[in-house]
């Protein structure tokens, strides 16, 4: 099993298939080059582009955009592995991973072990798939865009929304953790149907 660093036209050729396989899931990475290849978020230059080769075939992909740690697709226990030991030896030392969750804590764990760090929780979030749209019934007046003139009404709309909090029941710590933590690296979980985690140090 390989790494291959790939420029972003060859990447969306090549690792773009396999993402597409679960649009849902990779929905952030598929966003991510999708706007990159249009031209809407420039290079920055210091992006890496990972795909994760089997024989010639594509069993997984990863994107770095620093200063953000690297994102992961839903890549296989062995993909996770090479992955973190690719970044291990190729980029400075990170602090944090995201994508889906049993990745991101393989990835964690391979990687803490090889760096000589302690992988601990982070954030974990979820997404979630419309299937379907059910118009309200039985309620007055009707749909329209939103324009300049609602702004005021939209601002209070979201300032009162509570903010949800992380799924619970499903973290575990080695560890005790506070924010600013710099001395480890985190791995989260959660519920959901396409759950996604973040760690940090």
């Amino acid at each position: 099993m390989r790494c291959l660093v790939e420029d972003l036209a060859a990447f969306a050729g090549t690792a773009g298939a396999w993402l597409r396989r679960e649009p849902v899931l990779h929905n952030v990475l598929l966003t991510l080059v999708a706007d990159r290849l249009s031209g809407d978020v420039p290079l920055s230059g210091d992006e890496r582009f990972v795909r994760v080769v089997d024989g010639g075939v594509t069993v997984g992909a990863a994107v770095w955009t620093p200063p953000r740690g690297p994102l992961l697709g839903a890549v296989p226990v062995a993909a996770a592995r090479s992955l973190a030991e690719h970044f291990v030896r190729a980029a400075p030392p990170l602090v944090e991973v995201h994508g889906p969750v049993p990745a991101v804590v393989e990835f964690a764990r391979w990687y803490a072990d090889r760096a000589g760090r302690l992988a601990v929780p982070g954030t974990a979030q979820r997404i979630f798939q419309l299937d379907a749209v059910r118009p309200p019934t039985r309620v007055p007046g009707h749909a329209r865009p939103a324009t300049a003139a609602d702004r005021d009404l939209l601002v209070a709309w979201a300032a009162r929304t509570p903010r949800r909090s992380p799924p619970t029941g499903g973290w575990t710590c080695p560890g005790r953790w506070t924010p600013g933590c710099r001395t480890g690296i985190c791995s989260g979980s959660g519920s959901g149907p396409a759950r996604r985690s973040r760690w940090r140090g």
